[in-house]
């Protein structure tokens, strides 16, 4: 027999495509050998199958093995727990999306375990000292560029992280890019797994991957600028500076044009729009289809234009030129539904914990609970809609903001002292394929690198229950993309400025399964939400007093009626009324107080957000809880 908490753990596996009445598969479950993985005290393993249809759990002891015989088909991760004294879990750890019905007999899983919400050091060290380094994603692993030494020169070396072996690999660079550094170079993934790198100290684009470089290609010079992947072909570069000289920007100020690069020929380019604001150092965020129906971007955070000191840009790749977004602030991380948040002053100015959030369609960021007065906090958006909040001074530590509380919380990170890092300022934060956060340091030079592990609750996720205005700290989230639609002095309350106003379950996106919310209809209609991809795509069930039932396919500013129903009769404003919709297959099912409304069928469509609605100018929803379920 063996254990999770040990080198390895063979899990006994019987799975449909496999067929039950054959040898079952035997698949090993991995952790990754280091103490902090292993607490101590511990009493059992709780193992979960995440799947498309639904998720099972499984509880043994230390030293027995699992029998995986009806976990589903379709599982598309593995989460492992460990249980110690008195029910508490003293480590978490998941595997990155796989396809369990494929795994081939005696195949080898591998698991990072790490106390829940603490830190573990990688098990092997950087190459070489390193601080503040660039990191993208590199299929399953991240791809390490630069940063500089305990000198502050500026490093032209690169590396690779493995999440199988927690260890780093150092990779040859070519002389045309090693030259000057990495200085103002930007990292943008490709859905491929490969990595577009750009400008910097050198005037090219270059493709990484899967193990080594391509050819460079000359563009216009451009440093300190973002680059993102717009589709499986093409890169958008946006805004930055002309030069860097010594490190940091030069020339002739704030670039406001953005080129998207065809990555199967580098040299052929097209010109986007042209950005309003313009900032430096900045990222590009992907906030899904907007009302036009086009695909939307955000560049926040960063070095503002000196001219337009908090604002930001918004724009389709369509548009002539961005909209820009006031009230932002310099480090910048994604939420639910097309959200950016932004928080704190631009480094090393004086502390501060000014928030604000870029909500889909709005002008003007809206202000959020302030956080500590800090600098040197790096922010990033985790796979259950929260945002971890990594680094800073003067009180250095773990922030977390939670969308459905509006509040920032200082966390004292689980497991032991030792394997916490040490005061961090300005570190680079990078999300891996499991959900967990690789960290480097941004002010010592050095070669060790931790990883972050947050909750397991993810995209693959199901059966969540979110109760909204409860007291008691929960590991779910309910966000609503633009924060000016939430109250919270009476219950957890939705109002629609416009004809709806969303909140989105945190964490699993799925195509078919079913969301329930309990609430109190206080004015207008109430709606649920799914496949949602963005404002301006997704399924909403309406259930509106006087009106008959609909189920709507939102697509680009034009609302589908899919199919309608009875009338909805008058709903009590007092009194909670629960309302259901369900996705199974084809068909389409929409329960109101236990009333059956309208069934239909319904074309298939991609996984995406599920939650609840406010709808009608005015309407006003108090929302007492979300379940969701596969």
């Amino acid at each position: 027999m063996c254990s999770v908490v040990s080198r390895s753990c063979a899990l006994v596996a019987c799975v449909a495509a496999l067929g039950c009445g054959e040898p079952a598969a035997r698949v090993t479950l991995a952790p990754i050998d280091h103490a902090c993985g292993r607490p101590s005290g511990a009493t059992g393993i709780r193992v979960t199958a995440f799947a498309s249809s639904r998720d099972v759990t499984r509880a043994v002891g230390l030293e027995e093995r699992v029998d995986l015989a009806d976990f589903p088909a379709d599982t598309e991760q593995l989460g492992v727990e460990v249980v110690t004294g008195g029910g508490a879990i003293g480590a978490i750890g998941k595997t990155a999306v796989l396809a369990f019905s494929d795994l081939p007999d005696a195949a080898t899983i591998p698991v990072f375990m790490a106390p829940p919400n603490g830190f573990c050091p990688t098990v092997g060290t950087l190459t070489e000292p390193r601080t503040a380094p660039l990191l993208a994603r590199a299929g399953e692993g991240v791809l390490v560029v630069g940063g500089y030494d305990a000198a502050g020169v500026w490093l032209s070396t690169a590396e690779y992280y493995d999440p199988a072996t927690a260890t780093f690999t150092a990779i040859d660079v070519p002389e045309v890019l090693g030259e000057n550094g990495f200085a103002g170079t930007a990292l943008a993934p490709l859905p491929d797994g490969r990595v577009a790198i750009s400008g910097g100290p050198r005037q090219v684009i270059t493709l990484y991957g899967p193990a080594d470089f391509g050819e460079s290609v000359l563009i216009e010079s451009r440093a300190f600028h973002t680059s993102i992947a717009t589709d499986d072909d093409h890169v958008l570069i946006a805004g930055g500076c002309a030069e860097v000289a010594a490190g940091v920007c030069a020339g002739s100020g704030i670039r406001k044009s953005t080129k998207i690069y065809d990555t199967r020929e580098l040299g052929s380019y097209t010109d986007g729009p042209r950005l309003e604001a313009g900032r430096t150092g900045a990222t590009v965020f992907d906030t899904g289809i907007d009302d036009t129906g086009q695909r939307a971007y955000v560049i926040a955070g960063g070095t503002p234009n000196p001219v337009l000191l908090t604002a930001a840009d918004r724009f389709t790749l369509e548009t002539e030129r961005s909209v820009v977004i006031m009230d932002t602030h310099a480090q910048a991380a994604r939420l639910e539904g097309g959200a950016v948040l932004t928080a704190f002053a631009e480094d090393p100015a004086v502390p501060s914990g000014l928030a604000s959030v870029i909500a889909p369609g709005v002008d003007i960021a809206r202000p959020i609970s302030r956080a500590p007065d800090l600098a040197g906090v790096r922010l990033l958006g985790l796979e259950d809609g929260r945002v971890v909040g990594i680094g800073g001074s003067p009180a250095p530590g773990l922030l977390v903001y939670d969308p459905t509380s509006d509040r920032w919380q200082t966390v004292m990170p689980t497991g032991r002292a030792e394997d916490a890092p040490p005061a961090l300022f300005a570190p680079s934060l990078i999300a891996l394929a499991d959900g967990s956060v690789l960290v480097i340091d941004g002010a010592n030079a050095s070669q060790q690198a931790w990883i972050y592990r947050p909750s397991l609750v993810g995209p693959q996720s199901g059966t969540i229950t979110v109760v909204p205005g409860g007291t008691t700290a929960t590991t779910t989230v309910l966000s609503a993309p633009d924060p000016a639609t939430v109250s919270r002095t009476d219950g957890w309350q939705l109002t629609a400025l416009s004809e709806i106003a969303r909140a989105l379950v945190g964490g699993p996106r799925m195509t078919t399964g079913s969301v329930t919310a309990t609430t109190l209809v206080r004015e207008g209609g109430v709606g649920l939400v799914a496949r949602h991809l963005g404002p301006g795509q997704e399924l909403v069930a309406e259930v509106v007093p006087g009106v008959a039932a609909r189920l709507v396919q939102r697509s680009g500013g034009t609302t589908r009626t899919l199919c309608s129903g009875k009338v909805v009769p008058p709903i009590d404003p007092a009194v909670a009324v629960t309302t259901r919709l369900e996705l199974a297959g084809s068909s389409a099912r929409l329960v109101f107080g236990g009333t059956e409304l309208l069934a239909c069928s319904v074309e298939g469509g991609q996984r995406g957000a599920w939650g609840v609605a406010a709808l009608g100018t005015g309407a006003r929803v108090v929302v007492e809880t979300v379940f969701l379920a596969r």
